[in-house]
């Protein structure tokens, strides 16, 4: 299949009324997977939130398109991130999130401080042109916007979209630096992950079908999308009269009005009552992909 000629049959330039869902090869042919891998290396990566990096020698790693990364805070209260993987043989060095003064790698004992210069490399005192100071972990660019870590992948420090300093003093009008990182959650979801964008993005049109129960807290006629060049919001009134429950008070869940925002191409912010989640879209193949949950609370 020529992945080229399949891309082309879309046409961005029509209007909304005319265009049609791009071609299934685009979220069911393995050799999509890779340009997906290529243009998503590209684009600034929600990683974590700094409140999950709080304290000296935190870290939070994990993996995104084959590439093992961690971020940390470093001696210095500066936050640093790296491929995740040894500079000898390639070992991943850390799992999850958890504090450490130092990384060491588990295969040779290789170990690192937390800025990722190298410290020891046991044995290798006779090893002509080794040289230490050539051997630090490779580094990922990184920025922060407002709570969210992003990476890119690419390598290339790219500044981040000015556009979406509307959305940082939108999500700070709405009061998200009073929340707090609670958890992590990811689910595995046996589509592409294209499909699953397209879903978030269809303006609440499925909500009255699949989702009674939280339709029952909306006031669904009041449901609007605006779009603006790199992200859009989605927002809806609480429901005046919202569905009643011997066991959730859906009028304190969902407050006076429920904002749903997408940065291209696969992060969401979820702000809603006294709680904010966060989905990260990653894939995992050609028909799966994970949504990676992080939830915020108000004290």
């Amino acid at each position: 299949m020529n992945v080229e000629k399949e891309v082309v049959k879309f046409k961005p330039e029509l209007g909304i009324e005319s265009c049609e869902t791009p071609p299934a090869s685009w979220c069911v042919r393995p050799e999509f997977q890779e340009l997906d891998y290529q243009i998503l290396k590209k684009h600034w990566q929600f990683v974590c939130s700094t409140d999950q990096l709080t304290e000296i020698g935190s870290y939070v790693a994990g993996e995104f398109c084959d590439e093992q990364y961690v971020v940390t805070r470093n001696e210095q209260g500066q936050l640093q991130s790296f491929f995740n993987v040894c500079r000898h043989h390639a070992a991943q060095l850390l799992h999850g999130s958890g504090c450490a003064k130092e990384i060491v790698c588990p295969y040779h004992a290789w170990s690192y401080s937390l800025d990722g210069a190298l410290k020891k490399a046991p044995q290798m005192a006779g090893i002509k042109n080794f040289k230490r100071e050539a051997l630090s972990l490779k580094p990922i660019p990184l920025k922060v916007l407002g709570k969210f870590v992003l990476l890119n992948f690419s390598g290339v420090n790219s500044p981040l979209d000015p556009d979406w300093q509307r959305l940082e003093i939108l999500l700070e009008d709405a009061g998200t630096s009073k929340l707090e990182f609670k958890g992590r959650r990811v689910y595995e979801i046996n589509c592409n992950w294209k499909v699953y964008i397209d879903n978030y993005l269809d303006g609440g049109y499925h909500v009255d079908h699949l989702h009674k129960g939280l339709a029952g807290q909306l006031e669904m006629q009041d449901y609007k999308t605006e779009n603006f060049a790199s992200w859009t919001l989605q927002s809806c009134g609480g429901a005046k009269d919202p569905m009643k429950s011997d066991t959730i008070d859906f009028k304190e869940r969902i407050g006076d009005r429920a904002l749903y925002a997408w940065l291209h191409p696969n992060f969401m912010i979820n702000r809603y009552g006294p709680i904010m989640d966060t989905n990260w879209i990653v894939p995992m193949g050609p028909q799966k992909c994970a949504t990676i949950f992080d939830y915020y609370f108000s004290d």
